[in-house]
């Protein structure tokens, strides 16, 4: 039996079993999935948010005033599992009265990680280094030979002293940093005291640092910030890294300053475009470390299989009013099912039932499956970062479609 009122969610890339688990959970739903881990092309976007009520985005896909007409009027939430919300058109977001979530914080750890990560393999010079390993350029030691750039008493500035900019300062502090600059829209001192951080201007901390870190949001005050003149402040011995967004950065006045030597490295993150032609000038610099803009999260648990076009459909009338979105209310995924009731369900349509708190039934056709301790009780607290519930919350009713039980706003 499936229902009439349905609401439909689209989802623009594979993403871990817990949030399709969360998703699984909203009632009167159904969840469409893109199933790769590619971006999905323009004229599928189109054709998968025809109709949507609720559309689950990366920053990778640009949601425009093109594709915001192809979804139609039905649009009421769209949620982007990023920081950063500059790909999407947010004058006609609110023009509409579309509804946004995003992941502020999910990511500001691993991320803060990796700009560490990237600034001592930028300053100490490794992927030279291991390249002259497998060459065979090692061949003794030498007191100047790699001789790269320490953070002891050094001077790091930090442009955008906000929740990732504080955890890079956190980690980079131990290293025994002696002064912290940072620069930005306005003082921060509560969030600066921890590292008796001074605000500066942009151009007298590109004139100070040793190494500097851009970890501001992309604005158009910030787009192209760093650039010539920018570049032409910093010391001869200053390290460079990127990891906010790629137009924060002028790219041909950074290879020219690489390349002329008038800066010492630099480590990016992130580019444009995302990824670089394999023949961009950046990428014959030694002096440049690029790293792909992977998954920044800690895959800790083993990821199952996936199958494409599954459709989910949660039925109201039929859960327990005493489970409904409860955070206790069992669940499942297909990647973790087993391999018979995969099959099973696969590419079909098929509905979901909860009966009590110990047990799912699912039922296929004239198939009945009853599944109980295979499948393990999630809390869907956890995941309100993942898929930018702000707060989550139960709700009986369906006002303005998923836009009460998936997801609430924030711009």
């Amino acid at each position: 039996m499936r229902l009439a009122q349905l609401m439909k969610v689209f989802v623009t890339r594979r993403i871990p079993p817990e949030g399709r688990a969360a998703l699984a959970q909203a009632t009167d739903c159904e969840v469409e999935l893109w199933d790769s881990d590619e971006c999905i092309p323009n004229k599928e976007l189109e054709h998968g948010v025809a109709g949507a009520h609720g559309l689950l985005c990366l920053l990778s896909d640009r949601v425009d005033k093109k594709i915001l007409d192809a979804a139609g009027p039905n649009l009421r939430v769209i949620s982007t599992l990023s920081v950063g919300v500059d790909h999407l058109a947010l004058d006609e977001v609110k023009k509409r009265g579309i509804r946004v979530g995003y992941t502020p914080d999910v990511l500001t750890d691993a991320t803060a990680e990796l700009a560490v990560s990237l600034l001592l393999t930028t300053c100490r010079r490794l992927p030279e280094a291991i390249e002259e390993v497998k060459i065979g350029g090692w061949t003794s030691w030498k007191p100047l030979w790699m001789c790269g750039y320490g953070l002891t008493q050094s001077t790091v500035g930090i442009v955008g002293l906000g929740r990732i900019g504080q955890a890079i300062a956190r980690r980079l502090k131990p290293f025994g940093v002696q002064k912290f600059l940072y620069t930005g829209c306005q003082p921060k001192p509560q969030e600066a005291a921890e590292f008796q951080a001074e605000f500066v201007s942009t151009h007298q901390l590109a004139a100070e640092s040793d190494f500097i870190v851009v970890a501001c949001s992309l604005t158009p005050e910030t787009k192209g910030l760093c650039n010539r003149d920018f570049f032409q402040k910093m010391k001869k011995t200053a390290v460079f890294v990127n990891i906010s967004r790629g137009d924060v950065v002028n790219q041909d006045d950074l290879y020219q300053a690489l390349a002329s030597s008038q800066i010492a490295a630099a480590g990016l993150d992130v580019t444009t475009p995302e990824p670089l032609p394999t023949k961009h000038p950046l990428l014959t610099l030694k002096n440049c470390v690029g790293c792909a803009t992977c998954c920044r999260t800690s895959c800790r648990k083993a990821r199952g299989k996936t199958h494409p076009k599954i459709k989910i459909y949660f039925s109201r009338s039929e859960v327990e009013s005493s489970n409904t979105l409860t955070p206790t209310l069992l669940s499942f995924d297909l990647s973790s099912a087993n391999d018979s009731l995969v099959k099973c369900a696969a590419g079909c349509e098929y509905q979901l039932y909860t009966t009590c708190q110990q047990k799912i039934v699912l039922k296929h056709v004239s198939r009945t499956m009853l599944l109980s301790n295979d499948i393990c009780p999630i809390s869907l607290m956890p995941l309100q970062h993942v898929l930018g519930l702000f707060p989550l919350k139960a709700s009986s009713t369906a006002v303005n479609g998923v836009a009460s039980t998936l997801f609430s706003s924030r711009i």
